[in-house]
Protein backbone atom coordinates (compact mmCIF):
# COMPACT_ATOMS: atom_id res chain seq x y z
CA UNK A 1 0.00 0.00 0.00
CA UNK A 2 1.24 3.38 -1.07
CA UNK A 3 1.84 6.36 1.71
CA UNK A 4 -0.83 8.99 1.66
CA UNK A 5 -0.37 12.09 -0.33
CA UNK A 6 -0.32 14.25 2.66
CA UNK A 7 2.99 11.34 3.51
CA UNK A 8 4.52 11.47 0.15
CA UNK A 9 4.51 15.12 -0.44
CA UNK A 10 5.73 16.17 3.11
CA UNK A 11 9.55 15.45 2.63
CA UNK A 12 11.11 18.54 2.01
CA UNK A 13 14.58 19.03 3.28
CA UNK A 14 13.29 22.56 4.67
CA UNK A 15 10.81 24.59 5.73
CA UNK A 16 8.52 26.01 2.69
CA UNK A 17 8.45 29.18 4.56
CA UNK A 18 6.68 30.55 1.39
CA UNK A 19 4.60 28.99 -1.96
CA UNK A 20 5.78 29.96 -5.16
CA UNK A 21 2.77 31.75 -5.81
CA UNK A 22 2.99 33.73 -2.87
CA UNK A 23 6.69 34.84 -3.37
CA UNK A 24 6.22 36.28 -6.97
CA UNK A 25 3.02 37.59 -6.27
CA UNK A 26 4.50 39.58 -3.21
CA UNK A 27 7.50 40.52 -5.19
CA UNK A 28 5.06 42.25 -8.22
CA UNK A 29 2.86 43.80 -5.61
CA UNK A 30 6.50 45.43 -4.35
CA UNK A 31 7.94 46.25 -7.44
CA UNK A 32 4.82 47.78 -8.51
CA UNK A 33 4.06 49.77 -4.74
CA UNK A 34 8.18 50.60 -5.02
CA UNK A 35 7.83 52.51 -8.13
CA UNK A 36 4.40 54.16 -6.87
CA UNK A 37 6.53 55.43 -4.16
CA UNK A 38 7.96 57.83 -6.90
CA UNK A 39 4.99 59.51 -7.33
CA UNK A 40 5.39 62.32 -4.59
CA UNK A 41 8.93 63.11 -6.01
CA UNK A 42 7.72 63.44 -9.81
CA UNK A 43 4.90 65.58 -8.31
CA UNK A 44 7.00 67.74 -6.53
CA UNK A 45 9.23 68.27 -9.58
CA UNK A 46 6.91 68.71 -12.18
CA UNK A 47 5.47 71.38 -9.50
CA UNK A 48 8.66 73.39 -8.59
CA UNK A 49 9.77 73.10 -12.63
CA UNK A 50 6.60 73.49 -14.76
CA UNK A 51 3.41 74.77 -12.24
CA UNK A 52 5.57 77.53 -10.23
CA UNK A 53 7.37 78.46 -13.49
CA UNK A 54 4.48 79.14 -15.54
CA UNK A 55 1.39 79.73 -13.20
CA UNK A 56 -0.69 77.52 -14.92
CA UNK A 57 -3.54 76.34 -12.85
CA UNK A 58 -5.30 73.36 -15.12
CA UNK A 59 -1.82 71.51 -14.95
CA UNK A 60 -1.94 71.75 -11.74
CA UNK A 61 -5.21 70.65 -10.98
CA UNK A 62 -4.53 67.84 -13.70
CA UNK A 63 -1.43 66.65 -11.74
CA UNK A 64 -3.14 66.88 -8.38
CA UNK A 65 -6.08 64.54 -9.87
CA UNK A 66 -3.33 62.16 -11.25
CA UNK A 67 -1.46 61.94 -7.93
CA UNK A 68 -4.27 61.11 -5.83
CA UNK A 69 -5.16 58.46 -8.38
CA UNK A 70 -1.86 56.88 -8.22
CA UNK A 71 -1.64 57.26 -3.69
CA UNK A 72 -5.18 55.34 -3.82
CA UNK A 73 -3.83 52.53 -6.24
CA UNK A 74 -0.31 52.36 -3.68
CA UNK A 75 -2.53 51.94 -0.48
CA UNK A 76 -4.54 49.54 -2.35
CA UNK A 77 -1.89 47.15 -3.75
CA UNK A 78 0.26 47.96 0.44
CA UNK A 79 -2.89 46.62 2.04
CA UNK A 80 -3.79 43.31 -0.12
CA UNK A 81 0.39 43.26 0.48
CA UNK A 82 0.10 43.03 4.32
CA UNK A 83 -2.54 40.53 3.90
CA UNK A 84 -0.56 38.21 1.68
CA UNK A 85 1.92 38.51 3.89
CA UNK A 86 0.10 37.96 7.66
CA UNK A 87 -1.86 34.86 5.97
CA UNK A 88 1.29 33.49 5.04
CA UNK A 89 2.35 33.44 8.39
CA UNK A 90 -0.51 32.37 9.84
CA UNK A 91 -0.31 29.49 7.20
CA UNK A 92 3.28 28.62 7.84
CA UNK A 93 2.37 27.68 11.73
CA UNK A 94 -0.78 25.70 10.86
CA UNK A 95 1.87 23.54 9.00
CA UNK A 96 4.15 23.78 11.40
CA UNK A 97 1.95 23.66 14.43
CA UNK A 98 1.17 20.07 15.00
CA UNK A 99 4.66 18.70 14.14
CA UNK A 100 6.24 21.53 16.61
CA UNK A 101 3.49 20.78 19.16
CA UNK A 102 4.43 16.98 19.10
CA UNK A 103 8.40 17.67 18.52
CA UNK A 104 8.27 20.29 21.78
CA UNK A 105 6.63 17.16 24.00
CA UNK A 106 8.49 14.07 22.67
CA UNK A 107 12.06 16.23 23.10
CA UNK A 108 11.57 15.14 26.81
CA UNK A 109 11.37 11.78 26.15
CA UNK A 110 14.02 10.65 23.76
CA UNK A 111 17.39 9.63 24.19
CA UNK A 112 19.43 12.39 23.33
CA UNK A 113 16.66 15.51 23.30
CA UNK A 114 17.96 18.23 21.48
CA UNK A 115 17.33 21.99 22.83
CA UNK A 116 16.22 22.22 19.20
CA UNK A 117 13.11 20.64 19.58
CA UNK A 118 12.38 21.45 23.00
CA UNK A 119 12.42 25.51 22.24
CA UNK A 120 9.85 24.38 19.03
CA UNK A 121 6.76 26.35 20.05
CA UNK A 122 8.66 29.19 20.78
CA UNK A 123 10.36 29.06 17.21
CA UNK A 124 7.28 28.69 15.30
CA UNK A 125 5.83 31.28 17.67
CA UNK A 126 8.50 33.77 17.01
CA UNK A 127 9.07 33.21 13.48
CA UNK A 128 4.78 33.91 12.79
CA UNK A 129 5.67 37.39 14.42
CA UNK A 130 8.45 38.22 12.43
CA UNK A 131 6.02 36.66 8.98
CA UNK A 132 3.78 39.43 9.89
CA UNK A 133 6.17 42.08 11.02
CA UNK A 134 6.87 45.13 8.92
CA UNK A 135 10.71 44.77 9.24
CA UNK A 136 9.61 41.24 7.15
CA UNK A 137 8.54 43.49 4.19
CA UNK A 138 11.38 45.39 4.25
CA UNK A 139 13.31 42.79 3.30
CA UNK A 140 11.53 42.69 0.22
CA UNK A 141 11.82 46.63 -0.96
CA UNK A 142 15.54 46.33 -0.17
CA UNK A 143 16.08 44.94 -3.00
CA UNK A 144 14.64 47.67 -5.20
CA UNK A 145 17.15 50.67 -3.26
CA UNK A 146 18.67 50.75 -6.20
CA UNK A 147 15.86 51.55 -8.72
CA UNK A 148 16.14 54.85 -6.49
CA UNK A 149 19.56 54.95 -6.47
CA UNK A 150 19.36 55.08 -10.38
CA UNK A 151 16.69 57.83 -10.22
CA UNK A 152 19.15 60.47 -8.24
CA UNK A 153 21.60 59.63 -10.86
CA UNK A 154 19.46 60.41 -13.76
CA UNK A 155 18.84 63.46 -11.33
CA UNK A 156 22.58 64.34 -11.20
CA UNK A 157 25.58 61.81 -11.47
CA UNK A 158 27.37 63.66 -8.37
CA UNK A 159 23.92 63.15 -6.17
CA UNK A 160 23.88 59.51 -7.48
CA UNK A 161 27.45 59.01 -6.37
CA UNK A 162 26.74 60.38 -3.10
CA UNK A 163 24.10 58.54 -1.91
CA UNK A 164 25.58 55.35 -3.30
CA UNK A 165 28.53 56.06 -0.99
CA UNK A 166 25.77 56.80 1.57
CA UNK A 167 23.87 53.38 1.07
CA UNK A 168 27.41 51.29 1.26
CA UNK A 169 28.42 53.04 4.58
CA UNK A 170 24.82 52.22 5.74
CA UNK A 171 25.20 48.49 4.39
CA UNK A 172 28.77 48.15 6.23
CA UNK A 173 27.42 49.05 9.21
CA UNK A 174 24.42 46.11 9.08
CA UNK A 175 27.19 44.01 8.18
CA UNK A 176 28.94 45.16 11.46
CA UNK A 177 25.71 45.19 13.36
CA UNK A 178 25.37 41.59 12.85
CA UNK A 179 28.79 40.20 13.73
CA UNK A 180 28.91 41.63 17.02
CA UNK A 181 25.23 41.07 17.58
CA UNK A 182 24.94 37.38 16.61
CA UNK A 183 26.38 35.62 19.15
CA UNK A 184 24.71 37.65 22.32
CA UNK A 185 21.20 37.23 20.57
CA UNK A 186 22.14 33.42 20.58
CA UNK A 187 23.21 33.13 23.86
CA UNK A 188 20.09 35.57 25.52
CA UNK A 189 17.45 33.31 23.95
CA UNK A 190 18.89 30.56 25.54
CA UNK A 191 19.30 31.84 28.97
CA UNK A 192 16.09 33.03 28.43
CA UNK A 193 14.39 29.86 27.87
CA UNK A 194 16.37 28.15 30.99
CA UNK A 195 15.03 31.07 32.96
CA UNK A 196 11.33 30.28 31.47
CA UNK A 197 11.59 26.82 32.27
CA UNK A 198 12.74 27.11 35.91
CA UNK A 199 9.99 29.72 36.57
CA UNK A 200 7.05 26.98 35.00
CA UNK A 201 9.03 24.23 37.45
CA UNK A 202 8.34 26.93 40.35
CA UNK A 203 4.97 27.26 39.14
CA UNK A 204 4.25 23.67 38.69
CA UNK A 205 5.33 22.28 42.15
CA UNK A 206 4.45 25.49 43.81
CA UNK A 207 2.43 23.67 46.72
CA UNK A 208 5.62 21.71 47.21
CA UNK A 209 8.06 24.90 47.68
CA UNK A 210 5.57 27.03 50.11
CA UNK A 211 5.62 23.78 52.09
CA UNK A 212 9.19 23.01 52.45
CA UNK A 213 9.51 26.75 52.30
CA UNK A 214 11.46 26.60 49.03
CA UNK A 215 10.06 29.46 46.84
CA UNK A 216 12.86 32.16 47.71
CA UNK A 217 15.59 29.88 47.30
CA UNK A 218 13.67 28.30 43.61
CA UNK A 219 13.62 31.82 42.92
CA UNK A 220 17.19 32.78 43.76
CA UNK A 221 17.94 30.51 41.30
CA UNK A 222 15.60 31.88 38.59
CA UNK A 223 16.47 35.04 38.95
CA UNK A 224 19.90 34.32 38.37
CA UNK A 225 19.20 33.08 34.94
CA UNK A 226 16.27 36.25 34.55
CA UNK A 227 19.43 38.97 35.50
CA UNK A 228 21.38 36.97 32.84
CA UNK A 229 19.39 36.92 30.01
CA UNK A 230 18.44 40.76 30.79
CA UNK A 231 22.01 41.77 30.89
CA UNK A 232 22.73 39.99 27.63
CA UNK A 233 19.79 41.52 25.95
CA UNK A 234 20.77 45.20 27.32
CA UNK A 235 24.05 44.60 25.83
CA UNK A 236 22.64 43.89 23.15
CA UNK A 237 20.30 46.01 22.69
CA UNK A 238 22.86 48.78 23.16
CA UNK A 239 24.75 47.47 20.14
CA UNK A 240 21.62 47.86 18.02
CA UNK A 241 20.63 50.95 19.22
CA UNK A 242 23.95 52.52 19.00
CA UNK A 243 23.97 51.15 15.62
CA UNK A 244 19.92 52.19 14.47
CA UNK A 245 20.87 55.64 15.74
CA UNK A 246 24.51 55.47 13.56
CA UNK A 247 21.48 55.14 10.50
CA UNK A 248 19.09 57.37 11.38
CA UNK A 249 22.43 59.93 12.24
CA UNK A 250 24.12 59.44 9.13
CA UNK A 251 21.10 59.22 6.51
CA UNK A 252 20.07 62.71 7.93
CA UNK A 253 23.44 63.99 7.61
CA UNK A 254 23.51 62.89 4.48
CA UNK A 255 20.48 64.64 3.26
CA UNK A 256 21.37 67.95 4.29
CA UNK A 257 25.21 67.10 2.42
CA UNK A 258 22.22 66.03 -0.82
CA UNK A 259 20.61 69.53 -0.21
CA UNK A 260 23.31 71.89 -0.31
CA UNK A 261 25.19 69.66 -3.30
CA UNK A 262 21.88 69.81 -4.99
CA UNK A 263 22.13 73.46 -4.42
CA UNK A 264 25.35 73.59 -5.33
CA UNK A 265 24.37 72.54 -9.27
CA UNK A 266 21.20 74.45 -9.30
CA UNK A 267 23.37 77.79 -9.15
CA UNK A 268 25.98 76.31 -10.93
CA UNK A 269 22.77 75.69 -13.68
CA UNK A 270 23.02 71.74 -13.78
CA UNK A 271 20.00 71.09 -11.63
CA UNK A 272 16.44 72.38 -10.83
CA UNK A 273 15.17 73.51 -7.87
CA UNK A 274 12.55 70.85 -8.35
CA UNK A 275 15.53 68.50 -8.61
CA UNK A 276 16.74 69.11 -4.89
CA UNK A 277 13.36 68.47 -3.14
CA UNK A 278 13.06 65.06 -5.55
CA UNK A 279 16.32 63.99 -4.66
CA UNK A 280 16.22 64.07 -1.22
CA UNK A 281 12.89 62.26 -1.17
CA UNK A 282 13.87 59.48 -3.11
CA UNK A 283 17.42 59.01 -1.01
CA UNK A 284 15.76 58.51 1.81
CA UNK A 285 12.97 56.04 0.56
CA UNK A 286 15.98 54.25 -1.03
CA UNK A 287 17.40 53.59 2.52
CA UNK A 288 14.48 53.53 4.28
CA UNK A 289 14.58 49.52 4.21
CA UNK A 290 17.63 49.29 5.50
CA UNK A 291 16.94 51.78 8.55
CA UNK A 292 13.54 49.15 9.10
CA UNK A 293 15.89 45.83 9.23
CA UNK A 294 18.32 47.93 11.66
CA UNK A 295 16.11 49.27 14.15
CA UNK A 296 14.43 45.85 14.13
CA UNK A 297 17.75 43.91 14.13
CA UNK A 298 17.56 41.48 17.18
CA UNK A 299 13.58 40.64 15.69
CA UNK A 300 15.17 39.74 12.86
CA UNK A 301 18.41 37.77 14.24
CA UNK A 302 15.76 35.76 16.34
CA UNK A 303 13.48 34.78 13.48
CA UNK A 304 16.44 33.69 11.52
CA UNK A 305 17.60 31.17 14.08
CA UNK A 306 14.28 30.16 14.57
CA UNK A 307 13.98 29.24 11.21
CA UNK A 308 17.68 27.61 11.13
CA UNK A 309 16.36 25.56 14.85
CA UNK A 310 12.73 24.31 12.79
CA UNK A 311 14.85 23.15 9.85
CA UNK A 312 17.45 21.28 12.34
CA UNK A 313 14.33 19.00 12.89
CA UNK A 314 12.06 19.68 10.19
CA UNK A 315 13.29 17.10 7.34
CA UNK A 316 13.50 14.53 10.41
CA UNK A 317 10.33 14.61 11.10
CA UNK A 318 8.87 14.68 7.62
CA UNK A 319 11.06 11.90 6.60
CA UNK A 320 9.81 9.29 9.10
CA UNK A 321 8.28 6.35 7.36
CA UNK A 322 4.70 5.71 6.61
CA UNK A 323 3.81 2.92 9.13
CA UNK A 324 0.90 0.47 7.84
CA UNK A 325 -1.38 0.05 10.29
CA UNK A 326 -1.06 -3.14 12.59
CA UNK A 327 -3.95 -5.10 13.69
CA UNK A 328 -4.95 -4.47 17.52
CA UNK A 329 -2.65 -6.30 19.98
CA UNK A 330 -4.98 -9.52 21.37
CA UNK A 331 -1.82 -12.50 22.24
CA UNK A 332 1.58 -11.44 24.07
CA UNK A 333 4.03 -8.80 24.97
CA UNK A 334 7.51 -10.10 24.40
CA UNK A 335 10.21 -8.09 26.69
CA UNK A 336 14.16 -8.77 25.02
CA UNK A 337 17.51 -7.39 26.04
CA UNK A 338 16.08 -4.47 27.33
CA UNK A 339 18.22 -1.87 28.42
CA UNK A 340 16.95 2.11 29.17
CA UNK A 341 19.21 4.98 29.86
CA UNK A 342 16.99 8.29 31.09
CA UNK A 343 16.34 10.92 28.46
CA UNK A 344 19.95 12.69 27.56
CA UNK A 345 21.63 10.48 30.23
CA UNK A 346 23.97 8.14 28.75
CA UNK A 347 24.16 6.05 32.55
CA UNK A 348 21.62 2.51 32.10
CA UNK A 349 19.02 2.34 35.09
CA UNK A 350 17.92 -0.98 33.79
CA UNK A 351 19.57 -3.47 31.74
CA UNK A 352 19.48 -7.54 30.47
CA UNK A 353 15.54 -7.24 30.80
CA UNK A 354 13.98 -10.56 29.01
CA UNK A 355 10.65 -11.66 30.12
CA UNK A 356 7.42 -12.51 28.04
CA UNK A 357 3.73 -12.52 28.86
CA UNK A 358 0.09 -14.14 26.86
CA UNK A 359 -3.15 -12.96 27.19
CA UNK A 360 -4.56 -13.01 30.56
CA UNK A 361 -1.58 -12.79 32.57
CA UNK A 362 -0.63 -10.10 35.52
CA UNK A 363 2.57 -9.47 36.26
CA UNK A 364 3.58 -8.12 39.59
CA UNK A 365 6.44 -6.08 40.10
CA UNK A 366 8.62 -5.56 42.96
CA UNK A 367 11.69 -4.02 44.26
CA UNK A 368 13.57 -1.59 46.38
CA UNK A 369 13.43 2.41 45.73
CA UNK A 370 15.76 2.37 42.96
CA UNK A 371 15.67 -0.92 41.72
CA UNK A 372 14.53 0.43 38.29
CA UNK A 373 10.50 -0.30 38.08
CA UNK A 374 9.63 2.83 36.98
CA UNK A 375 12.31 3.15 34.23
CA UNK A 376 10.75 -0.64 33.43
CA UNK A 377 7.01 0.70 33.10
CA UNK A 378 8.00 3.93 30.90
CA UNK A 379 10.07 1.87 28.34
CA UNK A 380 7.14 -1.05 28.29
CA UNK A 381 4.62 1.94 27.02
CA UNK A 382 7.26 3.39 25.01
CA UNK A 383 7.06 6.55 26.59
CA UNK A 384 10.97 6.30 27.20
CA UNK A 385 12.57 4.66 24.16
CA UNK A 386 14.76 1.36 24.54
CA UNK A 387 18.34 2.19 24.36
CA UNK A 388 19.17 -1.43 23.71
CA UNK A 389 16.64 -4.41 23.23
CA UNK A 390 13.26 -4.50 22.14
CA UNK A 391 9.33 -4.40 23.55
CA UNK A 392 7.15 -6.43 20.99
CA UNK A 393 3.35 -6.17 20.94
CA UNK A 394 2.16 -9.82 19.42
CA UNK A 395 5.67 -9.88 17.90
CA UNK A 396 5.46 -6.27 16.65
CA UNK A 397 8.30 -3.97 17.94
CA UNK A 398 6.88 -0.86 19.41
CA UNK A 399 8.73 1.09 16.85
CA UNK A 400 6.41 -0.44 14.10
CA UNK A 401 3.10 1.05 15.94
CA UNK A 402 2.38 4.81 14.91
CA UNK A 403 2.34 7.11 18.26
CA UNK A 404 -2.08 7.20 17.99
CA UNK A 405 -2.36 3.27 17.36
CA UNK A 406 -0.02 2.34 19.99
CA UNK A 407 -1.60 4.93 22.45
CA UNK A 408 -5.38 3.03 21.62
CA UNK A 409 -3.47 -0.47 22.40
CA UNK A 410 -2.05 0.98 25.93
CA UNK A 411 -2.97 1.88 29.08
CA UNK A 412 -0.87 3.76 31.68
CA UNK A 413 -1.10 5.17 34.97
CA UNK A 414 2.12 6.94 36.13
CA UNK A 415 3.19 7.55 39.84
CA UNK A 416 3.32 11.29 39.21
CA UNK A 417 -0.20 11.84 37.93
CA UNK A 418 -1.46 14.80 35.83
CA UNK A 419 -4.81 15.52 35.24
CA UNK A 420 -5.84 18.45 33.31
CA UNK A 421 -7.48 21.69 33.89
CA UNK A 422 -10.77 20.05 31.74
CA UNK A 423 -13.88 18.01 33.05
CA UNK A 424 -13.43 14.51 34.65
CA UNK A 425 -15.16 12.76 31.26
CA UNK A 426 -12.99 14.58 28.90
CA UNK A 427 -9.84 13.32 31.32
CA UNK A 428 -11.39 9.92 31.36
CA UNK A 429 -10.92 10.07 27.75
CA UNK A 430 -8.15 11.20 27.33
CA UNK A 431 -8.88 14.67 26.08
CA UNK A 432 -10.40 13.44 22.60
CA UNK A 433 -12.73 15.80 20.91
CA UNK A 434 -14.72 12.54 19.22
CA UNK A 435 -14.81 10.62 22.64
CA UNK A 436 -17.53 8.53 23.37
CA UNK A 437 -19.10 9.30 26.57
CA UNK A 438 -20.11 5.33 27.03
CA UNK A 439 -16.45 3.98 26.47
CA UNK A 440 -16.06 6.83 29.55
CA UNK A 441 -18.79 4.81 31.82
CA UNK A 442 -17.17 2.10 31.06
CA UNK A 443 -13.49 2.77 32.04
CA UNK A 444 -14.84 4.44 35.36
CA UNK A 445 -17.32 1.86 36.42
CA UNK A 446 -14.15 -0.99 35.35
CA UNK A 447 -12.36 1.22 37.50
CA UNK A 448 -14.73 1.82 40.51
CA UNK A 449 -14.71 5.33 40.28
CA UNK A 450 -18.45 5.83 38.74
CA UNK A 451 -20.12 6.42 42.07
CA UNK A 452 -17.29 8.57 43.87
CA UNK A 453 -17.36 10.88 40.27
CA UNK A 454 -21.02 11.25 40.57
CA UNK A 455 -20.86 12.59 44.43
CA UNK A 456 -18.70 15.31 42.71
CA UNK A 457 -20.13 19.00 42.37
CA UNK A 458 -21.08 18.46 38.98
CA UNK A 459 -20.53 14.63 38.04
CA UNK A 460 -18.60 13.97 35.06
CA UNK A 461 -18.84 17.37 33.84
CA UNK A 462 -17.03 18.94 37.24
CA UNK A 463 -13.92 20.45 35.81
CA UNK A 464 -10.44 19.71 37.91
CA UNK A 465 -8.91 22.82 37.42
CA UNK A 466 -5.10 23.13 37.06
CA UNK A 467 -3.50 19.52 37.46
CA UNK A 468 -6.76 18.36 39.21
CA UNK A 469 -6.18 20.57 41.87
CA UNK A 470 -9.91 20.14 43.50
CA UNK A 471 -9.53 16.54 43.86
CA UNK A 472 -7.34 14.11 46.63
CA UNK A 473 -4.64 12.56 46.07
CA UNK A 474 -6.86 8.91 46.33
CA UNK A 475 -9.50 10.95 44.06
CA UNK A 476 -6.98 11.87 40.81
CA UNK A 477 -5.64 8.44 41.26
CA UNK A 478 -8.88 6.48 40.42
CA UNK A 479 -9.53 9.41 37.42
CA UNK A 480 -6.09 8.54 36.29
CA UNK A 481 -6.73 4.47 36.53
CA UNK A 482 -9.75 5.17 34.74
CA UNK A 483 -8.26 7.57 31.99
CA UNK A 484 -5.63 4.26 31.69
CA UNK A 485 -8.71 1.73 31.23
CA UNK A 486 -9.93 3.93 28.76
CA UNK A 487 -10.73 2.47 25.17
CA UNK A 488 -10.51 -1.59 26.43
CA UNK A 489 -6.90 -1.07 26.02
CA UNK A 490 -4.83 -4.77 25.41
CA UNK A 491 -1.91 -3.66 27.64
CA UNK A 492 -2.26 -1.98 30.82
CA UNK A 493 0.91 -0.92 33.21
CA UNK A 494 -0.06 0.85 36.70
CA UNK A 495 2.81 1.86 38.58
CA UNK A 496 1.92 2.19 42.23
CA UNK A 497 -1.90 2.77 41.59
CA UNK A 498 -2.83 2.06 45.43
CA UNK A 499 0.15 4.82 47.01
CA UNK A 500 -3.02 6.97 47.79
CA UNK A 501 -5.75 4.66 47.88
CA UNK A 502 -8.19 4.02 50.52
CA UNK A 503 -9.91 0.56 51.27
CA UNK A 504 -12.55 1.19 49.22
CA UNK A 505 -9.97 2.38 46.13
CA UNK A 506 -7.49 -0.60 46.83
CA UNK A 507 -11.12 -2.57 46.69
CA UNK A 508 -11.98 -1.16 43.13
CA UNK A 509 -8.77 -1.39 41.73
CA UNK A 510 -8.10 -4.99 42.50
CA UNK A 511 -11.74 -6.08 40.89
CA UNK A 512 -10.41 -3.78 38.38
CA UNK A 513 -7.23 -6.25 37.47
CA UNK A 514 -9.16 -9.21 38.16
CA UNK A 515 -11.96 -8.03 35.37
CA UNK A 516 -8.88 -7.20 32.67
CA UNK A 517 -7.25 -10.43 33.80
CA UNK A 518 -10.71 -12.64 32.61
CA UNK A 519 -11.11 -10.23 29.04
CA UNK A 520 -7.80 -11.34 28.39
CA UNK A 521 -6.00 -8.30 28.32
CA UNK A 522 -2.22 -8.46 30.28
CA UNK A 523 -1.98 -6.22 33.23
CA UNK A 524 1.46 -4.94 34.43
CA UNK A 525 1.20 -3.79 38.20
CA UNK A 526 4.35 -2.19 39.84
CA UNK A 527 3.69 -1.89 43.51
CA UNK A 528 5.21 -2.26 47.13
CA UNK A 529 2.26 -3.51 49.05
CA UNK A 530 1.40 -7.10 48.79
CA UNK A 531 -2.02 -6.97 48.56
CA UNK A 532 -2.30 -6.18 45.12
CA UNK A 533 0.79 -8.19 44.44
CA UNK A 534 -1.52 -11.31 45.41
CA UNK A 535 -3.32 -11.26 42.28
CA UNK A 536 -0.76 -11.78 40.16
CA UNK A 537 -0.20 -14.52 37.76
CA UNK A 538 3.49 -14.00 37.37
CA UNK A 539 6.08 -12.00 39.84
CA UNK A 540 8.89 -10.12 38.86
CA UNK A 541 11.56 -8.91 41.04
CA UNK A 542 14.09 -6.45 40.60
CA UNK A 543 17.35 -5.22 42.25
CA UNK A 544 19.71 -2.39 41.00
CA UNK A 545 18.52 -2.34 37.65
CA UNK A 546 18.54 -6.23 36.66
CA UNK A 547 15.92 -8.60 36.58
CA UNK A 548 16.43 -10.36 39.87
CA UNK A 549 13.53 -13.35 40.16
CA UNK A 550 10.87 -13.65 37.19
CA UNK A 551 8.36 -16.54 37.15
CA UNK A 552 4.96 -17.80 38.63
CA UNK A 553 4.28 -16.99 42.58
CA UNK A 554 3.79 -20.70 43.02
CA UNK A 555 7.17 -21.52 41.43
CA UNK A 556 8.91 -18.82 43.38
CA UNK A 557 7.88 -20.04 46.85
CA UNK A 558 9.26 -23.21 45.87
CA UNK A 559 12.40 -22.02 45.11
CA UNK A 560 12.32 -20.17 48.58
CA UNK A 561 11.40 -23.01 50.53
CA UNK A 562 14.75 -24.58 48.61
CA UNK A 563 16.67 -22.09 49.33
CA UNK A 564 15.44 -22.19 53.47
CA UNK A 565 15.92 -25.78 53.56
CA UNK A 566 19.75 -25.44 52.17
CA UNK A 567 19.94 -22.64 54.89
CA UNK A 568 20.25 -19.87 52.42
CA UNK A 569 18.50 -16.54 52.67
CA UNK A 570 15.71 -15.55 50.57
CA UNK A 571 16.37 -11.88 49.49
CA UNK A 572 14.83 -12.08 45.96
CA UNK A 573 11.22 -11.39 47.86
CA UNK A 574 11.85 -9.43 50.67
CA UNK A 575 11.38 -6.58 49.08
CA UNK A 576 8.34 -7.13 48.27
CA UNK A 577 7.18 -7.01 51.88
CA UNK A 578 8.43 -3.35 52.28
CA UNK A 579 6.40 -0.44 52.73
CA UNK A 580 5.32 2.33 50.00
CA UNK A 581 8.42 3.78 48.44
CA UNK A 582 9.16 6.20 46.02
CA UNK A 583 10.74 4.60 43.00
CA UNK A 584 12.92 5.89 39.73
Amino acid sequence: MNPPPSVSKATDAKVRVFGLRQVWSIVVFSFVINLLYLTGPLFMLQIYDRVLASANIPTLLGLLFIVVVLYVFFGVLEFIRSQVIASNGEAITETLADASYRVSVASSCEANPSLEKASALEDVDRLRSFLKSPTFSALFDLPWAPIFLLFVFGLHPMLGVIATIAAAVLAGLAIVNERLSRKNIAKATSVSTEARKKAQYARRNAVSLRGNGMVGAVGQLWRGSDREARQIGLRTGAINSGFSTATKTLRLAIQSVMLAAGAYFVIQGELSAGGIVAGSIIFSRALAPLEQILSNYTQLARARDSYANLNSWWSEEKDVPFKEGLPPPERSVEVSGLGVCAPGVKQFIIAGITFGLESGDVLGVSGASGSGKSTLAKAIVGAWPCTVGKVCLDGAELSQWSEKELGAHVGYLPQDIELFNHTVASNIARCRGDADFEKVLEASKLAGTHEMILSLPDGYNTVLGEGGVSLSAGQRQRVALARALYGNPFLVVLDEPNSNLDEQGEKALAQAVDSLRLKGRIVIVIAHRQNILNRATKLLVMEKGQMKVFGKPEDLVKAMKAQAAAGAKPKALASTRKGNQSDV
